[in-house]
């Protein structure tokens, strides 16, 4: 019976170590400074960044230059795009339409946090070159 009780504690407890914590989407902050990007892969790549934090928007753009393929802001422009975010679900329904990723293109995946100010309502925080 003590090795049913104690099997049974040490469940309840890695069950609640498990679900609490930074990884509760609920409980991450807004982004404030510099992140570290990462992209997955595949054409529909997870695009994700430590610290985990609540971003504005994440854009994905050929490399060199600036055209963008996929724009993902947050529904009210606000920092709420949560890490990872996949390229071409748009977390937004008013997204633009989808560019296809190409084999062997070269591309920026940009994560941007919502600043409070209307002359630049967006500011970078960190970036990755990558090719599909």
């Amino acid at each position: 019976m003590n090795a049913l009780r104690a099997s049974a504690s040490a469940a309840l407890f890695i069950f609640a170590v498990g679900c609490s914590g930074t990884d509760n989407p609920v409980d991450l902050p807004a982004c404030e400074g510099p992140v570290t990007v990462s992209v997955g892969s595949g054409t529909t790549p997870d695009i994700s960044w430590t610290p985990r934090c609540m971003a504005g928007q994440v854009i994905v753009g050929t490399n060199p230059g600036f055209v963008n393929f996929w724009v993902g802001t947050s529904a009210d422009s606000t920092n709420s795009l949560r890490p990872p975010v996949r390229y071409g679900i748009p977390p937004n329904p008013d997204a633009l339409p989808t560019q296809p990723l190409a084999a062997g293109g070269a591309y920026t995946a940009h994560v941007l946090r919502a600043t409070s100010d209307s002359a630049a309502p967006f500011e970078e925080i960190g970036s990755m070159d990558f090719t599909r």
